[in-house]
Order: C-alpha cells, then sequence, then structure tokens
C-alpha cells in the first residue's frame, strides 16, 4: 500500500536563513500560513508565509526587539465591550501582546486594535451576544418574577451556584430555566455538573433544548428546530407556563407580540456580566445594576427605589452617577456664592442660579447679568457696561439704503440700537449685523448683493500681460472675457479668470 506522507510531516524540521543571518527550524506546522519556527538562541515566531520562510524574508532583529512605544502602551487600561477593564502587561508589538482583566483573567497573543475598540472577550467569561430565544424566553418570564443570574456574580455566591450562571431563576418558586443551543451544549459533562449543584439546593431546572444539543438527564423541552421564536419554542414555552407554573398561557403569542420581543432583544442581546451588582456612590447611597445592555448602557437602581437609565459602567465603578432628585439641588448647592475671575479681568460671583442656563451673575462693580453656566465656567461673561462703553459711537455704512448708522445705545452684542443720519432709530438689533451692514432703516427694499453683481466688469491682468474684463457672468463656470484688443472670450471659468490663466485665442 503507498504511503501518503502530509505536508506538515514534510516540513517540520525545515530550516532556513532571516535576512539579518539567523538560523531557524520549523517547529510546528499547522497550513502555509500558520506554523511557528525556532531560532538557535530558543525564541520562537509565528509566520504567515511559507514562501517567505524559504525565501529567507523574515526578520530575526525587527521581531525580537522592543517596540518603540512600548514603554508607552504598557499599562494602559481600558474597559472591554464585556463590561471588565483589561490592561496591558506586555507589548511586543501592534499585533502581539498580552493584557489581564480585572478579575485575574489573561488573553495572550491579542491586537492594539481590538484592544482599543474593546473587542477583546475574557478567556472564561461569556462575555458575547446572549442567545436570541434565551432573551424570548426571558421576555415573557421576567413578569413572572424570573431574573437572569450571571456567572461569578454575588447573586450567583448567594444562591450558592458556585459561580455558575442561570439563565432564568424565580427564588421564591425555586425554579430554573436553561437554553441550551446545539452550538455551544454539544458536551454534557458541564450540564449534568450543574443539574447536581442545583439538586443540591432543591432548585428544580427546566432545560429549552435545541435538537442538536447532546442528551441531557432531568427536566427537558426538546425543540424540533433551533430558528428564533419558531412554534415549537412556543409551544414548549406554554406548556411550562400552563404545567409547571399553573399560569394562563394565553398571554404568549409570537405573532402578535414579533415587533416588541425584536426591540427587546436588540436592546439587550449583550452579555449582563455585571448585572445587580451594588456600589456605594460619591453622594453616599448604595447603587445596584438592574440592567446591562452593554458597558456604556447600563440601568442603575438607587435605595431609595429612584431608577437612572443610560449610563456607563466606569461611571458606576467611581461611583459618579448622581440621584436624580438630588442632581440640581447638589449643583446649586455646590455652584451658589462661587467666585470666578473673568477674561476682562473682573471677578464675578453667582447670585441666582435655577438651571445650568439661567444663572445671575454679580460683577464687582454692581452689575448683574444674566447668562448661562458654560459661560461662567469658561470666564466668557462680559461686563455691560464695559462692552456698552467700548462699542457706542462706533459708526458703519449699511448696505440697505447705502446710509450710515451709529450705535447709540448697547445692552448686549444681540440687543443694540442704531441712529441713522437722517434721525432714525433701529432698536434690539445685532452688533454682528452692524458690522456686516445688514442693518437697514423702515421702508427702504433690501438691495441683495449677488455674486453675479459684484464680479461683473471686474478687470484683471492676464499672464499673458493683457488686461482683461467679465462683459457676462452666467456663473462660476460660465463667464464671457474681453480682452483690452477686443477680442472676447466665451464659456470660460471664474477660477481660471482670478488666477490669470485665461489666454487670448
Amino acid at each position: 500500500m503507498r504511503k501518503y506522507i502530509t505536508k506538515a510531516s514534510e516540513r517540520i524540521g525545515v530550516e532556513s536563513t532571516s535576512r539579518d543571518g539567523k538560523r531557524a527550524q520549523v517547529v510546528s506546522y499547522s497550513t502555509c500560513e500558520n506554523f511557528i519556527i525556532r531560532f538557535c538562541d530558543g525564541k520562537e515566531m509565528k509566520l504567515k508565509n511559507w514562501r517567505y520562510f524559504i525565501e529567507g524574508n523574515f526578520n530575526y532583529e525587527k521581531h525580537f526587539k522592543a517596540p518603540r512605544n512600548r514603554e508607552e502602551r504598557i499599562g494602559e487600561k481600558k474597559v472591554m465591550n464585556n463590561g471588565l477593564t483589561a490592561e496591558v502587561i506586555e507589548y511586543r508589538g501592534s499585533h502581539d501582546m498580552d493584557i489581564l482583566f480585572e478579575d485575574g483573567g489573561k488573553r495572550t497573543g491579542v491586537s492594539w486594535r481590538d484592544f482599543c475598540i474593546g473587542s477583546i472577550a475574557h478567556p472564561t467569561i461569556s462575555g458575547g451576544n446572549v442567545s436570541q430565544n434565551e432573551l424570548v424566553l426571558r421576555f415573557y418570564l421576567e413578569s413572572l418574577g424570573f431574573v437572569r443570574i450571571p456567572q461569578r456574580s454575588k447573586r450567583s455566591d448567594r444562591v450558592g451556584l458556585e459561580g455558575k450562571e442561570l439563565d432564568l431563576y424565580n427564588d421564591k418558586l425555586k425554579i430554573a430555566i436553561e437554553y441550551d443551543g446545539e452550538y455551544s451544549h454539544t458536551k454534557n459533562k458541564d450540564d449534568e455538573g450543574k443539574n447536581k449543584i442545583v439538586e443540591k439546593l432543591g432548585i428544580k431546572l427546566y432545560r429549552f433544548r435545541e435538537p442538536g444539543c447532546s442528551g441531557v438527564s432531568g427536566r427537558n423541552y426538546i425543540l424540533e428546530d433551533s430558528r428564533f421564536m419558531s412554534a415549537s419554542l412556543e409551544c414548549c414555552l406554554k406548556s411550562f407556563v400552563r404545567d409547571v407554573l399553573k399560569k394562563d398561557d394565553k398571554f404568549i403569542n409570537f405573532e402578535k407580540d414579533k415587533r416588541t420581543i425584536k426591540e427587546y432583544v436588540s436592546n439587550n442581546k449583550r452579555a449582563t456580566i455585571h448585572l445587580y451588582e451594588k456600589k456605594k456612590m460619591n453622594n453616599g447611597m448604595v447603587a445596584e445594576i438592574i440592567k446591562m445592555s452593554s458597558c456604556r448602557n447600563i440601568t442603575v437602581q438607587f435605595e431609595d427605589g429612584e431608577i437612572v437609565y443610560h449610563k456607563c459602567y466606569q461611571s458606576f465603578v467611581k461611583g459618579n452617577i448622581s440621584h436624580p432628585k438630588d442632581t440640581s439641588l447638589a449643583k446649586k448647592n455646590q455652584r451658589l456664592n462661587l467666585r470666578k475671575q473673568m477674561k476682562n479681568g473682573m471677578m464675578a460671583e453667582v447670585i441666582e442660579y435655577n438651571l445650568s442656563n439661567d444663572i445671575k451673575v454679580k460683577f464687582d462693580n454692581g452689575e448683574i447679568v444674566k447668562t448661562r453656566w458654560e459661560r461662567f465656567s469658561t470666564g466668557s461673561v462680559a461686563v455691560p457696561s464695559c462692552y456698552a462703553r467700548n462699542h457706542i459711537g462706533d459708526k458703519k455704512i449699511q448696505n440697505r439704503g447705502n446710509e450710515e448708522a451709529e450705535i447709540i445705545e448697547v445692552k448686549d452684542a444681540n440687543h443694540i440700537t442704531v441712529k441713522f443720519k437722517d434721525g432714525t432709530i433701529v432698536k434690539d438689533r445685532k452688533y454682528e449685523d452692524f458690522i456686516h451692514g445688514a442693518i437697514g432703516k423702515p421702508g427702504i427694499q433690501q438691495l441683495r448683493r449677488t455674486l453675479k453683481n459684484e464680479r461683473l466688469w471686474t478687470e484683471k491682468i492676464m499672464r499673458n500681460g493683457m488686461k482683461a474684463k467679465i462683459v457676462r457672468y452666467g456663473s462660476a463656470n460660465d463667464i464671457d472675457i474681453k480682452f483690452s484688443n477686443g477680442t472676447i472670450v466665451m464659456h470660460k471659468t471664474y477660477a481660471n479668470f482670478c488666477s490669470g490663466s485665461v489666454a487670448c485665442k
């Protein structure tokens, strides 16, 4: 019988020399795009191109030398999409670094880009998407007192699950539910282990299992297919509610609730690792995470029952989530009577604080200005008398009527009074309009200045030394130009005219 030799057995042991003269040998071979070589000093390198290895297109010094920004990136911390904080502990290159999660979990060989966008998963905690059908069960059973118990959570320890998770659990009824997908439950070892744990705790565990799952003992509902919101799932769920919970199953209707279910699944598809975690906030009140869609979207409930929505987990960890009723009062007490020097050099004090966009500031000269907190915090509040003193008497020709106007009164930049030469007075106009000549006398029709009126009959010396003039202006891409010798050139662009690049032909 002919003996076939695989490429792996042929290529393990093959040697080659790198560009910088280092000898290397293949010690592990999976495919031509995934194999490991070992140098004479024992260091190993992973390569992804067999031809490059044979031709010696790899470099020892470049791979093993310390990267340029190694010191900058080691110690860098960031919250991953699963809500856990990770830290760079070793950096060998932008595609080869090690990170350590806050609970001690370690990942090696990850890329800097994945770290920056937070897409690195925990090695043991499942931080990916929750099964959609599991969320369908949760959609209907949450109203009946069922909640999710995340793995390695404090609630898991209180129940006695030894850090294991339960998809749904009712503490009063001592009933738990697990949805087993065919991709993650092909082996029944872990499932049997969880069955033994809950049995010791006196918990009845019911499993909804997809057809591809391995066999496991216990109370099982076997689905006919694994499709999202399948008819078999609806039938099994109704049977569970009717036979186990002894409740009316008429409220379960996939077709009627289809749109609402999809919205619920979309909002809750991320794993909820930190669900029911508690922490004391900076305001002294204890808060608990009651819903977690992602690390940037959590719902927090304070000990008095008040709920805050759409907060980030990092703010929760730092205790920076404010109580909804105390927020305005706390800011008012903190900011009232605060003094700050404005950019004009004068001191100002907050004497009244209603909202962040409704405060009153008093200057040392006694003047009071109504403004916003943002302007006060940046020192941008102006003194009315100083502003008026700087601009009263300013004169400017206004385009409407081509008459000169003079500022005779100033309240602020948005409320000025101007007077024309004939004595006409216009009130409550903007200083910006005055500067641009946009203030007109009442009853005078506005003269619109178009580009055509501005550019028509404009003269300019072309690069050939001849003077040219625009005699027709259709648009910026359609003008006629007349040269000093009488030649007219048609359908040119205004840009070429400005650059002097129009030829006399």
